[in-house]
């Protein structure tokens, strides 16, 4: 990591993220002037790699998968299900 990405991610992370959070409440988007310069928006911008979009790839591809694991058996039955009196309901288990 570039040392002047790893000085934005100490400014970013001492930000008051609670008036960050309030401000989202009241607009669409947060803006942290103080923290961050357009310039140095742009200039961390163009140290993006297209062919290196995320190295969690594999993290993410898991979740995913984990995901649709869970909810699958909801996802793939076509309309309503009718009610049952079994003790190991399907959708129970989802959030254990």
């Amino acid at each position: 990591m570039p040392a002047e990405a790893a000085e934005v991610i100490e400014r970013v992370s001492t930000a008051d993220w609670r008036g960050v959070e309030d401000c989202l409440r009241q607009q669409p988007y947060a803006r942290l002037p103080w923290r961050i310069p357009p310039q140095e928006c742009a200039r961390l911008a163009a140290l993006w790699d297209p062919a290196h979009p995320d190295e969690n790839v594999d993290y993410y591809h898991a979740k995913v998968q984990e995901i649709w694991t869970r909810f699958r058996n909801i996802v793939e039955h076509d309309g309503l299900r009718p009610a049952t009196d079994q003790e190991d309901d399907a959708q129970l288990k989802l959030f254990e």
